[in-house]
């Protein structure tokens, strides 16, 4: 099995996005109902950046901040590196 079909295997096509402004609650809620454990994060319709499981343990649980007042954009990592379509 090569690179490309490792990727394959683990890409959802389309990718699920939040947006900018929205909750650490709502993206948390996304990643759950989707069963994935990350979530690109959107703003002006491009990708900003990527909130992860651990960026919500870390940045939210360990720091005890409440997620539904907390934005994505305060905890995304930020800039994205893209791979290349294959």
């Amino acid at each position: 099995m090569g690179l490309k079909a490792s990727v394959e295997s683990v890409m959802r096509s389309p990718p699920v996005t939040a947006l900018f402004s929205d909750t650490v609650s709502s993206v948390a809620e996304k990643m759950i109902s989707n069963n994935i454990g990350a979530v690109i994060i959107m703003s002006g319709g491009v990708p900003a950046g990527i909130v992860t499981e651990r960026d919500i343990v870390e940045k939210i649980v360990r720091a005890h901040k409440d997620p539904a007042k907390t934005r994505a954009q305060e905890i995304m990592s930020s800039p994205m590196h893209a791979c290349p379509q294959l």
